[in-house]
């Protein structure tokens, strides 16, 4: 090899390191996103609150999942009447901060939620609700409930590593099923301010 070929074939060398680093991920461990419960058998006309929830993440700080289901079974019940369109409730994981997209279609059958903290709001880390979706029998049957993407970030945008588990939610032909109930905690992604007081006559 000549010298003068030297520094090209160092500066090629320099830019795949650099682009090596970039692909290597910054957290080995992965981070999963199940649905909870996975599997819940609810009355027609009856509701069922399900928790889109992270399980041992590492500094969390925005989010964008994509779900579906079969709009024939089942509907998403609007968390926020004030607001058009049909919306889901934040969880408790993440603090409020700036929803970019919250949004559900009980035609075609798909939802999406996107928002991301603000500062002066940490990174969190752990297990807990991102996301709770308030769910309706329309007809009998069953309803697969399937995390289509989740993406989870860093403060800085890098993305985390994430396995999904999807769930099911069954309507049978039986009334007599009781309404499920949820444990998970959860707030509205858009707060409203209250009306104020009306003065006394």
């Amino acid at each position: 090899m000549t010298r003068k070929h030297f520094p090209g074939l160092m500066a090629l060398v320099s830019w795949l390191i650099g682009l090596e680093m970039i692909l290597v991920p910054v957290r080995a461990q992965s981070a999963q996103v199940r649905l909870a419960p996975a599997t819940i058998q609810v009355a027609l006309g009856q509701t069922a609150d399900v928790a889109v929830e992270v399980q041992d993440v590492d500094a969390l700080y925005g989010v964008d999942v994509s779900l579906s289901f079969d709009p024939n079974v089942v509907e998403v019940v609007d968390a926020d009447p004030n607001t058009a369109g049909v919306q889901m409730a934040l969880g408790t994981f993440l603090d409020p901060g700036f929803v970019i997209r919250n949004t559900a279609d009980n035609t075609a059958g798909t939802l999406r939620f996107a928002m991301t903290q603000l500062n002066p709001s940490e990174p969190k880390s752990g297990s807990g609700p991102i996301l709770v979706i308030k769910l309706r029998g329309k007809h009998t049957g069953t309803s697969p409930i399937t995390l289509i993407d989740a993406q989870l970030a860093h403060r800085d945008g890098v993305l985390l590593a994430a396995t999904l588990s999807s769930g099911t939610l069954r309507f049978p032909a039986s009334t007599r099923t009781s309404p499920h109930r949820t444990s998970h905690p959860h707030t509205s992604p858009c707060p409203h301010t209250p009306p104020p007081p009306t003065p006394p006559p």
